[in-house]
């Protein structure tokens, strides 16, 4: 039996027909599944992730955020996770600015691909302006939406 955390589980052979039993997962149980599958990943692919938020970017008026993007890099590529830009700044340029801005952070750590996805068409109209390319869409996901995945090479 293995432990991590307040989690305890058991590796059983399925073939077998052994009772297994699923928990809801609490935080710490999270964090302990993403660093095993962390671990197991880097033991087959040497990890190469830089630290969380170290290239996120904000756009302020004032003191209030409008706009902003949250994204990872990792290997060499970039992901871009978030990007927001408060409804009264849409159409002023912002998040072309924001996805310059990132693209540009990870040129410079030797990224040669982004990708991202999205279900708000106005989004990949603006990132296939920026050089990006449907490479995979999920349609009626979310219903009535299609999920459009999509990259660009940076090199």
């Amino acid at each position: 039996m293995q432990s991590c955390g307040n989690a305890e589980w058991q590796n059983y052979d399925m073939d077998n027909k052994q009772k297994i039993e699923i928990y809801d997962a609490t935080e710490d149980e999270m964090d302990c599944i993403c660093d095993g599958l962390g671990g197991y990943n880097n033991s087959k692919v040497p990890f190469g992730q830089y630290p969380r938020g170290k290239f996120d970017k904000c756009i302020k008026d004032g003191d209030e955020i409008v706009a902003g993007i949250v994204m990872d890099m990792y290997w060499n590529a970039m992901s871009i996770r978030d990007l927001w830009v408060k409804e009264a700044y849409r159409n002023k340029g912002y998040a072309t600015a924001l996805m310059n801005a990132v693209e540009k952070d990870a040129r410079d750590f030797g990224c040669i691909l982004s990708h991202l996805e999205t279900f708000n068409p106005q989004m990949r109209k603006m990132c296939e302006k920026l050089g990006y390319t449907v490479y995979g869409t999920m349609e009626n996901y979310p219903e009535g939406h299609s999920r459009y995945y999509m990259s660009k090479k940076l090199k």
